[in-house]
């Protein structure tokens, strides 16, 4: 856009800001209606439009121009959950660009997501990207730099959960009393983190392999049954070799399977590491037990939500539909009126209710390994040996997804991030070795879901930026900041 408003030597200020506000409530105009699985993977109103501002030309140079500020005030004036803001930075980003971010930031809105150009373009360049094509990258859905019109990298191929890997490795291959994946030992009889990283490595390689089939299959069927000519029309270079994108005929070509559960897979092993093998507080035996009774809770009692969350929903579903059905709108007065009259009605409980007790824990000896195992540095708290730990867990999966090439002659690259599917995904992971319970949320995507200090976050961005650069995942990662309102009240 930019070209066109400084070629516009008439247009007022004002109305050019004015379009360009009235291109993000256009954006909001599309929204995807998902089933209830899917609903709960992709939570919230994720169309993923990416909107992109920053970065650098091809030959280098600062690309932030009049329009990189006018997206931001835009942010600001609609405040619409589309398009997906980001900025690219890089060390000749002007010092104003960052500060104005940080200004839009503090509105709380959750954007704009920040991509670093001195990792991706290295990254891109190391998947055989040239670095005039890697200087323009953009991303597209959540977190994925691509050269714009040139590549088909069919990101969101799967999503791979890493964490239930572990699991399987810690039973033998066995889910239950199916043997899912292949034997690799009793882990009773490990005496090292080493015997569990060699068994983790090759249930790794079982399912990356049956992963990378799964989807060259689809790949197959898309370039058969659905080729996108309209799309591959605008794709370089389709035209010149006669192919479809779903044929091959992008320039560059990817397919990019997602994991999920790092952190919760590196804490796992740390607690080990340090409980069973090095202080030897806990025996495996003892915690193989205990996993495998959940730590003496119910299976349901990672669960939030009460007994009667089920019936609930289908209430307020049968109320939504009654009242749409009569006059097209939601008052929220009739909902409530739909759902009183029973004791089991769906609503906020009152801030002068008492909370509802947690499930207990009904065997002493696994409520203590539980703790005993909870005791354990984690991953982004500052300590070099669990975050190198839970590096190696991640660069398992990473180094053998790489090792597949797809139907359109391109190859397999790794990313780690799960929007929100790490929590619809823990659902199928069983306790694991750090102390959480069955069916409890995974961590997001390669951020810590336990506490934390700055420092130790710090030390996490760098951690994965040298990972990032020098070997995997292209289809990048997601590291999740939240802080509390009051630390951004002023500018400093």
């Amino acid at each position: 856009m930019y070209p066109f408003l400084k070629a516009d030597a008439n247009i007022c200020p004002v109305f050019a800001q004015e379009l360009v506000d009235c291109i993000w409530v256009k954006l909001n105009d599309v929204n995807k209606t998902r089933d209830e699985v899917s609903a709960q993977a992709f939570a919230g109103y994720a169309v993923f439009q990416n909107l992109i501002v920053g970065g650098q030309t091809e030959d280098g140079l600062d690309a932030t121009n009049d329009v990189s500020y006018m997206c931001m005030e835009a942010v600001a004036h609609v405040k619409l959950p589309a398009p997906s803001f980001s900025i690219r930075v890089h060390q000749n980003t002007p010092d104003e660009f960052l500060y104005r971010a940080c200004e839009v930031t503090r509105l709380g809105l959750g954007v704009p997501a920040m991509y670093n150009d001195e990792v991706i373009i290295p990254a891109l360049c190391n998947r055989g990207v040239s670095l005039a094509d890697a200087r323009s990258y953009c991303i597209i859905g959540c977190v994925e730099p691509q050269c714009p019109h040139k590549t088909e990298g069919w990101h969101d191929a799967a999503f791979f959960n890493i964490a239930k890997v572990l699991e399987i490795t810690l039973n033998n291959g066995k889910v239950g009393d199916k043997q899912l994946g292949p034997v690799t030992g009793d882990i009773t009889s490990f005496t090292c983190l080493e015997d569990i990283f060699a068994a983790y490595k090759k249930q790794m390689e079982y399912f990356v392999y049956h992963l990378a089939e799964a989807d060259n299959c689809v790949d197959f069927a898309h370039a058969e049954r659905a080729p996108l000519p309209f799309l591959s029309a605008l794709v370089d270079d389709c035209i010149g070799r006669g192919k479809s994108v779903q044929e091959g005929g992008a320039i560059y070509n990817f397919t990019g399977p997602q994991a999920f559960g790092v952190a919760d897979s590196g804490d796992s092993l740390c607690a080990i590491k340090k409980h069973v093998f090095d202080s030897k507080e806990v025996t495996m035996a003892q915690l193989k037990e205990a996993l495998a009774n959940n730590f003496g809770y119910s299976s349901t009692a990672a669960a939030a939500a009460p007994a009667n969350d089920c019936s609930d929903e289908a209430r307020i579903y049968e109320a939504v539909k009654r009242i749409l059905s009569n006059n097209g709108s939601i008052n929220l007065a009739d909902l409530q009126a739909q759902l009183a009259g029973s004791p089991q009605a769906c609503r906020w409980p009152s801030p002068s209710e008492p909370a509802q007790p947690e499930a207990a824990c009904v065997n002493a000896d696994y409520a203590q390994i539980k703790r005993i195992m909870e005791n354990t540095p984690w991953f982004g708290n500052d300590d070099d040996e669990v975050d190198m730990i839970a590096r190696r867990c991640g660069q398992i999966y990473s180094y053998e997804v790489e090792k597949y090439r797809n139907p359109r002659g391109g190859q397999f690259q790794a990313g780690c991030y799960p929007v929100s599917a790490n929590v619809l995904f823990g659902k199928d992971v069983a306790a694991l070795p750090d102390g959480r319970l069955a069916k409890a949320p995974l961590a997001d995507g390669v951020s810590r879901d336990r506490e934390w200090i700055p420092t130790g976050r710090l030390r996490q961005l760098c951690l994965w930026q040298n990972w990032i650069t020098q070997t995997i995942p292209t289809v990048l990662c997601i590291i999740r900041n939240s802080f509390l309102p009051h630390w951004q009240e002023t500018r400093d």
